[in-house]
């Protein structure tokens, strides 16, 4: 890949003045406004959930389970992967000819039925539920950078950092999960993600 790099020839790229990343100034301005706090809170929030419950589905599934984190919970971890992948792919489509309200809305509430099912299920329901959640909670990312860049007008580069800077929920909730799994246990510990679901 990096030999791919190294000889590939790419255009240069002309950023519009409402793509660059501002000043410190600027930031801090658009860091005072409420809806970009809100949706750098969206942004943790997603991306603690979609963490959340990557980086614990195998340990889950042997604890409760007896699954083999080695086979059928790396498969499974797979699977989840690959329909995030289709779901960020099905959210960009139905943005294109429904309201993001009526796309985010029904998705959110089947991740959460998905949730609850893989949690208190049998097995056979949490091996399908687990990589469903995947598929419902990946529409959410598109979503967000869509509503995100609509809601204002300028400074676009800016706002996207600030937004891409909510990424880091991914590494605090998969660690409170851990934590609070070796307290209360693992089941009772994933009922946090109930609150990181936006």
């Amino acid at each position: 890949m990096i030999l791919i790099l190294a000889f590939s020839r790419f255009p240069k790229v002309q950023l519009k003045s409402n793509e660059k990343s501002g000043a410190l100034a600027t930031h801090i301005r658009l860091i005072k406004n409420k809806h970009i706090r809100l949706f750098f809170l969206g942004m943790i929030c997603y991306v603690s959930a979609e963490q959340g419950i990557a980086n614990w589905i195998s340990q889950f599934l042997n604890a409760y389970h007896g699954i083999d984190p080695k086979m059928l919970g790396a498969a499974t971890i797979s699977d989840f992967w690959g329909l995030m992948t289709l779901g960020g792919i099905i959210g960009l489509v139905l943005l294109k000819i429904l309201d993001s309200r009526w796309v985010l809305i029904p998705f959110s509430g089947l991740a959460m039925i998905c949730l609850i099912l893989m949690l208190f299920s049998h097995a056979e329901i949490a091996l399908i539920c687990f990589p469903l959640t995947g598929l419902f909670l990946s529409v959410m990312y598109p979503i967000l950078f869509s509503l995100t860049l609509n809601s204002f007008a300028d400074h676009h580069g800016s706002i996207l950092g600030i937004l891409v800077t909510g990424i880091i929920g991914g590494s605090i909730l998969p660690l409170i999960i851990g934590g609070l799994g070796d307290a209360v246990g693992l089941r009772s510990a994933m009922y946090f993600l109930f609150f990181h679901l936006p």
